[in-house]
């Protein structure tokens, strides 16, 4: 009995410690998926938005502007109006805060950032056209279904979908770090800036008809696939870190900068893309890569793939060529100018005879105000290209021609810029 009576007090003991730690789910129940402590609904405010705070939080801080009035009516709270595109720090008495205008104005913009919102109901207000409410908790977003809306910005939440076809007028477009599954962008032919990166359940992104789009960042996610063709202002595309085997960009013709590293791609047509400048597609799964007809390409990053050969010719611009960690046998670098100045294609495939035809095409860098480098192996665990560049006669040859080209020959190793040849 006693010793009963001894595991029973110890284990209420252990309870209490459980129920008061401060890091435990239960300590604050309100602000983890899945409580089951009960968050009340946002209601629907003519005119006006709601919000629903955390019961451990209840002090927060926001900005709301109006048109027609300096005033803001507030229902809820320790005040019942605040000054109009002020910065006001108010204290909620429940859980619902209710924000309207004074008689004859408008809401226009709402800003709340960081103060652990869990729910904003804006589906009663028309005319807002800002709405900012990043780094909260929120699990549910309303807008009005004909919303004026032009900025949103709602990054770092929890929200899971989001009516983006009720936001005809939208221009900037900032949702991520959310757990969104999927993301209609379809015929917004008003947003120039769409960001969702890091929604690690995105799998869905529609981006068609979206002709004034300059900017799409979609990193981070589970997209399969994605189609971006005929965006004619898309200038900025960012899709790394996907799963994507598909990508489609013909078509894009003001596309500066290309970023889809880090996915399963076997395929990637880049070529006939006239403003190109960078492209990165690293880290994939690519047998075949078309750049031609990029006059304006400069810097080309497509190591670690399996690429058996690479056709770089007659890009005036390169700068940069990482190309290696593939299956490469060949690199046809010809019609380079003296803007190229590095070269990396290290573990890949390049016999005597590909690498002699490589320097041979170098550029000649004697009036250039710095050397050129070009990182032919590695020192140590080199898995395909020649490692001794002293015969035939005629690969050393060229290495001396590359030389006198004003270009450094090296070996990789641990340390930068590696071992000279």
């Amino acid at each position: 009995m006693k010793n009963i009576a001894k595991y029973t007090v110890i284990s209420i003991f252990i309870l209490m410690l459980y129920t008061a730690c401060p890091h435990n789910k239960r300590a604050y129940p309100d602000i983890t998926s899945g409580s089951q402590d009960s968050v009340p609904s946002a209601p629907y405010v003519e005119g006006g938005i709601s919000l629903v705070v955390s019961k451990h939080k209840k002090t927060i801080e926001l900005t709301v502007k109006a048109s027609g009035s300096s005033n803001i009516v507030l229902e809820g709270a320790d005040k019942s109006n605040i000054t109009s595109n002020n910065t006001d720090t108010v204290t909620v008495n429940g859980r619902v805060l209710i924000i309207k205008p004074a008689t004859g104005g408008q809401l226009t913009e709402f800003t709340c950032i960081d103060q652990k919102i869990m729910r904003i109901n804006a589906s009663g207000c028309k005319t807002l056209t800002s709405l900012t409410c990043n780094k909260n908790l929120l699990d549910t977003l309303k807008v009005h279904t004909e919303a004026k809306l032009t900025h949103v910005t709602c990054t770092e939440n929890r929200l899971t979908d989001f009516d983006t076809q009720s936001c005809k007028e939208l221009v900037s477009l900032e949702c991520g770090k959310n757990n969104l599954t999927s993301l209609n962008l379809t015929n917004l032919t008003h947003l120039r800036k769409a960001n969702c990166r890091e929604n690690p359940r995105l799998t869905q992104l529609t981006v068609t008809g979206c002709i004034n789009l300059e900017d799409l960042d979609c990193s981070g996610s589970k997209l399969t696939a994605l189609t971006a063709d005929n965006l004619s202002k898309l200038k900025e595309l960012d899709c790394s870190k996907n799963n994507l085997s598909q990508l489609t960009v013909t078509g894009c013709s003001v596309l500066e900068n290309l970023k889809c590293s880090q996915n399963k791609l076997q395929t990637l047509d880049a070529g006939n893309l006239p403003k190109l400048d960078t492209l990165n597609c690293s880290s994939n799964e690519l047998t075949q890569l078309n750049v031609q007809n990029c006059p304006e390409l400069s810097s080309i990053n497509c190591y670690d793939n399996k690429l058996p050969n690479l056709n770089a010719s007659n890009l005036t611009k390169l700068q940069t060529l990482l190309c290696d960690t593939n299956e490469l046998t060949g690199i046809d670098i010809s019609g380079a100018a003296a803007v190229l100045h590095e070269i990396e294609c290290y573990n890949n495939k390049l016999d005597a005879q590909a690498v002699k035809t490589l320097l041979n095409a170098l550029p000649d860098r004697t009036s250039a105000v710095t050397e050129g480098k070009i990182v032919l192996c590695k020192k140590e665990g080199e898995t395909g290209n020649i490692t001794d560049f002293t015969q035939p006669a005629d690969l050393l040859a060229a290495v001396n021609t590359a030389k006198g080209h004003k270009w450094k020959l090296y070996k990789k190793t641990d340390t930068e810029p590696g071992e000279e040849i």
